[in-house]
Order: C-alpha cells, then sequence, then structure tokens
C-alpha cells in the first residue's frame, strides 16, 4: 500500500462536511473522490493487514524454520503451524490488500482524473493511528464542525439516538477529533465547516493549494444537500439535557452556523 497517493477526507463524526469537500473536489475535472463505502473497506483493508504484518512477524521465529526439514522429507515434528516464508508472505498480502484501492486509482486515471482518494465520516482512532505507517504518501483533509450542529444534523438522519446511546455518540466524536487532532506525520489540512460557508473563497483556495486539484466549482456551494435522494432536511432541535452532555465534550461550542 505504500505507493498509494491518495486524498483521504476524515472527520470524527458523519455530518460534519466530509460530502460537502467531496463533491467540490469532484466538481474539478481531474479529481475523483470516493464515498464512504471505499472508506470503511479501506479502514478493513489496512486494519487487516496492519494485524496479520504482526501476527506473522511475531510468529516467524517459529514457522519458518518448519519449512526446510519438511521439504526435505523430515515430517517427524508437529508441524500444524506450517506456514510458507513469512517475507514472501507478507508481501503477497500487502499486494491482496492493496488490489482494489489500487483499482480506485487505476479507475480515477482512466477517466482522466489523476487526483483520487475516498471520504470516511467518522474515523475512529484506531484507524487514524494507522495511516501513517500504511499509506505513507497520502494527504489528509481533516473537517470539523461545531459539535451541537454535528448532533443536530446526526439527528435528523437518525444516526444517534436518546440517553445512553447518545452520550456514547458524542464521546465517540470527542475521541476520534483527539485522534484526527494529533494526526502526525503526514501532510494534514484542518478546515472548519463554519469557517468555509463564512469564507468560501479562502476555504476553497486553500483546497485548491494544498491538494493541486482545479480548477474547484464555487457554485457547488450554492446546492444544500445532506440526504440522498430528496430536498435538503432541516436540522433537528436538541434537548436541553443533550445540550448539557455535549459541553461537557465542548465546552466553547458555537452553533450559530447550522446547516
Amino acid at each position: 500500500m505504500k505507493n498509494l497517493d491518495p486524498v483521504i477526507i476524515l472527520s470524527a463524526a458523519p455530518r460534519m462536511g466530509t460530502t460537502l469537500i467531496q463533491r467540490l473536489l469532484c466538481s474539478a475535472t481531474d479529481c475523483l473522490i470516493y464515498g464512504d463505502t471505499i472508506g470503511n473497506d479501506a479502514a478493513f483493508l489496512i486494519s487487516y493487514l496492519n494485524s496479520k504484518e504482526f501476527a506473522v512477524r511475531n510468529h516467524a521465529y517459529h514457522s519458518d524454520p518448519m519449512l526446510a526439514p519438511v521439504l526435505a522429507g523430515d515430517v517427524s515434528e508437529f508441524i500444524a503451524d506450517l506456514a510458507p516464508e513469512s517475507t514472501g508472505y507478507l508481501e503477497s498480502l500487502s499486494r491482496a490488500m492493496a488490489g482494489p484501492l489500487e483499482h480506485c486509482r487505476h479507475e480515477a486515471r482512466s477517466h482522466g482524473r489523476p487526483h483520487w482518494g475516498w471520504k470516511l465520516a467518522g474515523a475512529q482512532a484506531w484507524m487514524t493511528r494507522l495511516l501513517p505507517a500504511m499509506l505513507p504518501s497520502a494527504r489528509i483533509i481533516h473537517v470539523d464542525r461545531d459539535l451541537v450542529d454535528t448532533v443536530r444534523s446526526a439527528k435528523t438522519a437518525l444516526l444517534v439516538g436518546q440517553d445512553a446511546d447518545f452520550e456514547r455518540f458524542v464521546a465517540e466524536v470527542a475521541a476520534n477529533r483527539a485522534a484526527l487532532a494529533e494526526l502526525g506525520g503526514l501532510p494534514v489540512l484542518r478546515l472548519r465547516l463554519e469557517e468555509l460557508l463564512a469564507d468560501p473563497e479562502n476555504g476553497i483556495a486553500r483546497l485548491e493549494q494544498f491538494t493541486g486539484i482545479s480548477p474547484i466549482d464555487r457554485s457547488v456551494l450554492a446546492v444544500k444537500v445532506n440526504h440522498p435522494h430528496s430536498p435538503w432536511v432541516a436540522p433537528v432541535e436538541i434537548s436541553a439535557a443533550e445540550e448539557a452532555v455535549i459541553r461537557r465534550y465542548e465546552p466553547a461550542t458555537r452553533h450559530d452556523h447550522a446547516c
């Protein structure tokens, strides 16, 4: 996977603005950013490869010496853990796990769009920590948004429930945010949704400069979408108790730019 060079749009939760950034980047004729389905696949592939690399390397001292005696005809030992030579096997696994993402890159380039990548709304902390080692040539766009506005939008989309589920959602967002804030070893562009909407020209210029993707169609911002196959849906209100939960995790939250 180390030769892949995606642009990855991440946020700590759904409804923080990753789709808007995806739409803006895809409006340029040299870019194709795939959606959360590919983002989740990428997270799975990265996680699986990382765990297998750890397991195979730690087991190699035991499994690698088994192969030569068996090939020489000696099967007198317990060889239930017989495995291929670890280095070659790991190289094969790496190629296999990279295959679907290489396909995405190839498809984007076949359409004349050399800049490619995916988005993942709600990137979990464990996945964020793996990115520098697994995809060292990636570029990250971290989109953040006021937590009250995020939760209102998530409730509208039925992505969060009440009471304990509500607090779990907010706590997970806080943990994911902390991990994204500490993401090091990769180029990262940090965008606040509220700031992009308040000053679109500056925000889009930053996107173009960071990614090399251009020209981005500014008119995309005039089309509000937040639900598949339907007009824009206004966010619901939250209760005082729910806002109190949010304040524990984001005391200085601002929520005058709900969208």
